[in-house]
């Protein structure tokens, strides 16, 4: 069965991850996104075409680099609302400042970043 990962293949939740940390999540895979028509932007500032990121995403293939796949694998297991208090918990003993706005998907990536290891 091929890999999907359902929720990144959604425009609507790549929106509710800040721009700075889905650029700092994909800038390792750039030439990977780019071979698929996503150009990863250079600054948070610069307009994200989440429907193109979403298409990439939607169709993982042989050439996604095993450290994407687990990125994603691992951030999506832990996306769903159920986990945020748990997230909340990790990243606060974590040192990392957590937002009032934070998301559930947001909070994932931004533990991933900071330690993969803690997820």
């Amino acid at each position: 069965m091929p890999l999907q990962f359902k929720s990144f293949a959604r425009p609507d939740l790549l929106k509710t991850i800040h721009p700075q940390n889905l650029i700092r999540l994909l800038e390792p895979h750039r030439l990977f996104f780019e071979d698929r028509g996503f150009c990863v932007p250079a600054a948070a500032d610069q307009e994200l075409d989440y429907l193109a990121l979403a298409g990439a995403l939607a169709q993982p293939d042989e050439e996604m680099s095993s450290d994407l796949v687990e990125a994603l694998y691992v951030i999506e297991c832990f996306s769903d609302d159920p986990h945020f208090d748990e997230l909340l918990a990790v990243a606060e003993s974590a040192g990392i400042d957590v937002g009032e706005e934070e998301t559930t998907v947001d909070l994932a990536v931004r533990v991933y970043l900071h330690d993969a290891n803690l997820l």
